[in-house]
């Protein structure tokens, strides 16, 4: 998964409905910017503007129109992306919250 992330520019995810889609996680661990749907986690994944968009479900001409302006903006820093994903969700951080929830 990872080599072929590494070659686009964005990932989207059109799902109406998702569980914790780790997709998302994976393409955020390399940089990419996402555009989807608010849908389960996601919300507390993205942060609009700095690592992708977050539209209202059914918003369909919003959904096209934060995709080419993520095609288009070129203000995306990968390296930040990546900084901010792992500081939220690296392993050695959800063990942490795990080993508290079963203590």
């Amino acid at each position: 998964i990872h080599e072929v992330m590494v070659q686009h520019d964005l990932m989207v995810l059109s799902s109406y409905t998702e569980g914790f889609p780790n997709v998302v996680l994976e393409a955020l661990t390399v940089g990419l910017p996402v555009v989807t749907f608010r849908v389960s986690g996601i919300p507390g994944l993205i942060i609009d503007g700095f690592n992708g968009f977050v539209l209202e479900q059914d918003d369909l001409a919003g959904f096209r129109r934060r995709i080419i302006q993520a095609c288009t903006q070129g203000q995306w820093n990968p390296a930040e992306i990546r900084r901010n994903v792992y500081q939220k969700c690296a392993l050695d951080k959800i063990s942490a919250q795990y080993e508290e929830l079963i203590s």
